[in-house]
């Protein structure tokens, strides 16, 4: 299995996924680009340490990180880490390479070389396509040839299927379900309090906290949740929404909303983190908020906030887009609601937050979900039967 990703999620979908197909005989090495262990878990599986292309060693450090050449340098020492990665897949030949997605167009390559090597490849889709692209037709092109040649990909939602199958024209008997598994391990060993979180924020203990939280870009609709909380202030004046999180690297800084929420006079109504949250740090938020919103306007994939607000029951709002309806039923789990529709965005706030038990049974339900249909154990089965399948299929 290769995971190029170098996102801390998807490390950890790879490290439960791995260790699970383990316990059902599986011989995986798994490829990444992290080396971190997660605190009270034991690897039962191979793992070798990829370097990260972003942090590769430049032979021209002094120029700019924009620069073509410096971008040239970098493209060359990762090729040629690639190939020392087909060198150890040619040695190694397993029945199957998982690819858990691409960084750089040069994955494909080495994905129509495996290929040419007899291998089977199997291809997780955790985003249909990316959440942003400078060219979106040589993009479409690009996932279009990669889908076609793969031997079986896998989705986490059935919406993401049928968006596959219609734009791309790629066939959905290639195409698996597969949930994105839960992520309960957040919650392990986990001795802390609201009141105690809340505290390490700055919050009061009364305060009512609405939590974004994630990789800031533009398709999550941070702007329009805004707008909304502003809605929410005049009605619940001692609510607080706190953002958490880096942002993308094509937004530039973090300005734009900043400007935003001067403007609508929310300075003292929201608490702003705009860097990575670390591991250890994620608990702090979780179980410091009453809910969690997913205001997203677009979005072809699952989400692993989502499934993280699932873990620690508290309730979400989400936008009808993507696989997020997926795992939110209307009214048990959460609220579904339209994307770019202020109102319904800051009624739905305003419900949940004047409703406290409804919101905490909306929370348990949403993690008794996550804890069945999510289960690390039916997602290693499914895996494992899906790589029996390609095998078979000549």
């Amino acid at each position: 299995m290769i995971d190029f990703s170098m996102s801390e999620a998807h490390y950890y979908y790879c490290f439960s996924l791995c260790n699970e197909l383990v316990e059902l005989g599986v011989d995986i090495t798994l490829f990444s680009t992290t080396d971190y262990q997660l605190p009270g878990r034991a690897i039962n599986f191979k793992a070798k340490k990829l370097r990260n292309w972003q942090e590769l060693p430049m032979a021209l450090p002094n120029l700019s990180r924009l620069s073509p050449l410096r971008k040239a340098v970098k493209g060359v020492q990762y090729l040629g880490q690639c190939l020392s990665l087909i060198r150890s897949i040619y040695n190694g030949h397993p029945g199957i390479v998982h690819f858990q997605g691409t960084v750089l167009w040069t994955d494909l390559i080495m994905i129509m070389i495996v290929k040419s090597l007899g291998i089977k490849v199997v291809y997780t889709a955790h985003n249909v396509l990316p959440h942003r692209c400078a060219n979106v037709q040589a993009t479409k092109l690009y996932y279009q040839k990669l889908y076609n040649i793969v031997d079986s990909i896998i989705v986490h939602a059935e919406s993401n299927r049928e968006q596959m199958s219609s734009y791309l024209k790629i066939s959905p008997s290639k195409i698996a379900v597969i949930p994105w598994g839960n992520l309960l391990l957040y919650c392990e060993n986990v001795a802390l309090t609201q009141e105690k979180a809340r505290k390490k924020l700055a919050l009061e203990e009364s305060d009512k906290m609405v939590l974004f939280f994630g990789t800031i870009r533009e398709n999550k609709g941070l702007s329009y949740l805004l707008e909304a909380f502003q809605k929410v202030v005049q009605v619940i004046p001692d609510s607080r929404l706190v953002i958490a999180g880096d942002l993308e690297t094509m937004d530039s800084s973090f300005e734009r909303y900043e400007s935003l929420i001067g403007r609508l006079g929310l300075d003292d109504k929201v608490l702003v983190n705009d860097r990575y949250i670390t591991f250890s740090e994620v608990p702090l938020y979780f179980v410091a908020t009453d809910i969690v919103v997913l205001p997203y306007l677009y979005f072809a994939a699952q989400s692993a906030v989502l499934h993280t607000a699932c873990a620690f029951k508290r309730p979400a709002i989400v936008t009808n887009v993507g696989g997020l309806p997926d795992l939110v039923e209307n009214g048990r789990s959460g609220i579904i609601i339209p994307p770019r529709d202020v109102d319904a965005l800051a009624n739905a706030m305003i419900w949940m937050l004047r409703n406290p038990p409804q919101a905490q049974k909306m929370g348990e339900y949403g993690n008794k979900l996550v804890t069945t249909e999510c289960s690390w154990d039916a997602i290693g089965i499914r895996t494992e039967e899906l790589y029996s399948q390609v095998l078979e299929n000549n």
